[in-house]
């Protein structure tokens, strides 16, 4: 009987070490959140493919700069996928989360992190030998980002349109018009 008594004793106290805590499920980040960090994550990098050259537009070079932004646009996605059914009060959330953003707030932040994509892509066209051309396409995840964010806030496209024209030509010389104006339901 005592065996049995010491046992669960051990038994119990085994799994009280092994056990985990409970982590607490915490809300989604604000569309504002999510743009504001890709920002910040994407400038470096882009910044580097604006200083593209001759000499150091290679795609050993190239690739993990551009992989590394795809992957931190399809987190942002990701990101903004679990706000899909949030109330407005959490998608519109500004940054400090005291404020409701409106429609052409939260177009401006998409809007920049977008230029910024496309228009390093345009430096990097500019040097680049053909062979590489390729690695360019792995940016066109930032449609999916502007998928997402547009079926999030209601009224961002009229502000937003305003704001993507610089780098329309760019997305045109990409081959990429029809991608977007499917996305932007033909109004390109």
């Amino acid at each position: 009987m005592r065996f049995f008594a010491v046992a669960s004793v051990v038994f119990a106290a085994t799994l009280g070490v092994f056990a985990s805590p409970v982590v607490e499920r915490q809300a989604p980040q604000s569309v504002a959140v999510v743009l504001t960090d890709l920002t910040n994550t994407v400038t470096p990098l882009a910044n580097q493919l604006l200083y593209a050259n001759s000499g150091n537009a290679t795609q050993a070079i190239l690739t993990p700069i551009i992989g590394d932004i795809s992957t931190a646009v399809t987190v942002a996605v990701s990101s903004m996928n679990l706000l899909v059914g949030q109330p407005t009060e959490v998608i519109l959330a500004s940054v400090d989360g005291i404020t409701i953003l409106t429609a052409s707030e939260i177009s401006v932040l998409l809007a920049v992190v977008v230029n910024l994509i496309f228009t390093a892509a345009s430096a990097v066209l500019l040097v680049v030998d053909i062979a590489i051309y390729s690695i360019i396409y792995a940016l066109e995840v930032a449609f999916s980002l502007l998928s997402i964010v547009l079926s999030l806030v209601v009224g961002l496209l009229a502000p937003l349109l305003i704001l993507l024209a610089p780098v329309l030509s760019i997305i045109s010389s990409l081959g990429l018009t029809t991608l977007l104006s499917e996305l932007l339901g033909g109004l390109l």
